[in-house]
């Protein structure tokens, strides 16, 4: 069985215009082009404010975190963003060595990440 990313989107009623993005498996090299595929065309068409929640995320490597980077960068260019909540220790330990977190702010919760939006 090869590496496998399933990739939930939903709205989150107590914000408008903000999507939630629950990211489980492995985001790799041979993973990551789904991220792409199912989330720049939501920034594209007008939803960049996304919050992506880590929390199923087993694994990353450096194509993951690039493409991770690359919807941000989207994002922000169409005056949106991309906030990350429920980061696991490993994950967060290598986002943090790289200097991700310092564009990718991660909060605990959802609550958290809403909270900080306000």
């Amino acid at each position: 069985m090869g590496r496998v990313i399933n990739i939930n989107i939903k709205d989150i009623p107590e914000q408008a215009g903000v999507k939630l993005v629950e990211l489980n498996g492995e985001l790799d090299t041979f993973t990551s082009q789904k991220l792409i595929s199912e989330i720049l065309p939501l920034i594209e068409q007008g939803t960049p404010n996304l919050i992506a929640d880590l929390s199923g995320l087993s694994y990353i490597n450096s194509t993951g975190i690039y493409n991770l980077l690359h919807c941000y960068t989207k994002a922000k260019e169409k005056g949106g963003y991309v906030k990350l909540v429920a980061v696991n220790d490993n994950i967060k330990e290598i986002l943090d060595m790289i200097g991700v977190t310092k564009l990718l702010t991660p909060y605990p919760t959802l609550q958290d990440a809403l909270v900080g939006l306000r």
